[in-house]
């Protein structure tokens, strides 16, 4: 009987290898490369952007392209069924690479990979799982100067992939830190894994890394609605440009933090991608967005409680990613002043104003983090700007409050029903849904385009499968009604898989 135990293998966005790592395949030398311009990272790091000035902060740089699986690269027929395409992409100096597909739909049992050629990391699979009503699938950063896509078509898809990449993002700012002579994580930032992070564990866990098309980053944070329905609601700027536009572009990256207090180095292995815009002021630098599927259970994030009545904290705690890096934390133990937004020219006391931090401080990619009430661990601001900065370390940050933002937006889709509460508690989705979380808004179910058919299309002559749960707690494949062909596919490459670390 062939047991086996899916749900660990498969949620994590690197997961099942690709095919390349299973079979034998064309060497990467056979394989097409498009070559695009090089760029000097140390030169585009010398100028950062202030926090001051309002404005996310930049990592890659965009090189439009338009690439597809009919235009470019290079077709294989694989010796045990199915056909590989690969395409290599080359672009001297840089840290990183990110992709985006302003076109994205794959056929059941189809998987897409992007492979760092550098070094050991891996994208993927994306499946159809990820084919979203709006078509588009943006990546997260995959180490290296040069990298390959690889796509796999299983012998029995009837329809084509439809794959149609426009951009490529080239990193300069080494987020992942792999570049030893670049500038590292400065000193003194505190790592959430430090002891000061202890008492704040659970709010640590809602705090995600936000890139936006591709080239831009800031910080947001997952936070509850009024009725609990554990909707992905995520908070963060309005100066970070999210809008109805750019919302599917964006990934959260989350838990990537240190592995030890102050070790500078951290894992980004789990991601997702795409949003829809739901709500925005200006004035108190306020947008929320909710992902276009709940964080995998495997990614254990927590929901953070709020307090939208505007009474001012006796000390605060702001979480986030400085310099679009490892999660840090920064504590004040003074109350904040109430006063107008430090990046604009509104007159209104729409901010709290953290007049100094006592621990550590805030930076360029902190933009759109949380403030929390240190003494109720609710998030009360959102991170605007500031002048915060190691060599200024006793500089004010101001965060748009969270009470004056309820009035302007939030309440209508935070608060659906208008029950008027003042605040909501932060909630663990593993310990208060189970495994048998609510539905997901019927506007974030996929939905399938118009398809160009593979010609000629030849009928599915295997026998229907049905996955029955054996007794040891696997899943045993048996004859039976017809089963989704994504897990027939991948469960092919998991075969693959074992053969190949036992070969």
């Amino acid at each position: 009987m062939l047991l086996f135990a899916l749900p660990a293998i498969l949620s994590a966005r690197t997961g099942l290898p690709p095919i390349s790592h299973t079979q034998d395949t064309l060497p990467l030398s056979a394989v097409a490369t498009e070559r695009l311009s090089s760029i000097d990272a140390k030169a585009l790091r010398a100028n950062p952007i202030p926090l001051s000035e309002p404005g996310p902060m930049s990592f890659a740089i965009s090189q439009a392209v338009q690439i597809t699986p009919q235009t470019s690269g290079t077709w294989e027929n694989l010796p045990e069924g199915g056909r590989l395409w690969r395409l290599r992409l080359e672009a001297p100096g840089a840290t990183d690479f990110n992709l985006g597909f302003r076109s994205y739909w794959l056929p059941w049992g189809a998987t897409l990979h992007i492979l760092s050629e550098r070094e050991s990391d891996y994208e993927g699979p994306y499946t159809a799982h990820d084919n979203k009503p709006h078509g588009q699938l943006w990546t997260p950063p995959v180490p290296g100067d040069r990298i390959t896509l690889e796509l796999y078509v299983p012998e029995a898809a009837e329809e084509a992939p439809q794959l149609t990449l426009v951009h490529v993002g080239v990193g300069y700012q080494d987020i992942l830190r792999r570049q030893p002579f670049l500038k590292n994580h400065d000193t003194c930032h505190i790592d959430v894994v430090c002891p000061q992070g202890n008492e704040w564990r659970d709010e640590i866990r809602s705090v995600a890394m936000l890139t936006i098309e591709g080239t831009r980053a800031c910080t947001g944070t997952l936070i509850m609605d009024v009725p609990g329905t554990f909707r992905p609601f995520v908070l963060t700027a309005a100066h970070c440009e999210i809008d109805s536009t750019t919302a599917p572009t964006v990934v959260a990256l989350w838990n990537f933090q240190a592995t030890t207090c102050g070790a500078q180095n951290g894992a980004s292995t789990q991601s997702q991608s795409g949003a829809t815009f739901r709500a925005s002021e200006a004035d108190v630098d306020v947008t929320l967005i909710e992902l276009d599927d709940r964080p995998d259970a495997s990614f254990e994030v927590f929901y953070s409680g709020w307090d939208r009545s505007g009474i001012t904290p006796q000390g605060s705690v702001g979480i986030h990613h400085p310099e679009a890096h490892v999660k840090s934390i920064s504590i004040d133990t003074d109350p904040p002043s109430s006063d107008v937004s430090c990046i604009s020219t509104n007159v209104d006391e729409t901010h709290w104003v953290v007049n100094n931090w006592e621990e550590g401080i805030t930076a360029v990619g902190s933009s759109g983090s949380g403030l929390w009430d240190s003494r109720t661990k609710s998030l009360v601001g959102v991170l605007s700007g500031g002048a915060s900065f190691c060599s200024n370390p006793d500089g004010s940050d101001c965060y748009g409050k969270f009470s004056v933002a309820w009035t302007r937006g939030l309440s209508t889709v935070l608060d659906p029903n208008n029950q008027g509460v003042l605040t909501v508690s932060g909630a663990d989705p593993t310990t208060s849904l189970g495994s048998s979380p609510p539905s997901a808004p019927p506007d974030l179910a996929p939905e399938k385009p118009s398809i160009v058919a593979l010609a000629p299309v030849k009928p599915i002559t295997q026998r229907p499968v049905a996955i029955a749960r054996s007794s040891g707690g696997g899943c045993a494949m048996s004859p039976g009604s017809r089963f989704d062909p994504t897990l027939i596919g991948l469960l092919g490459l998991m075969v693959a898989y074992l053969a190949w670390r036992h070969r």
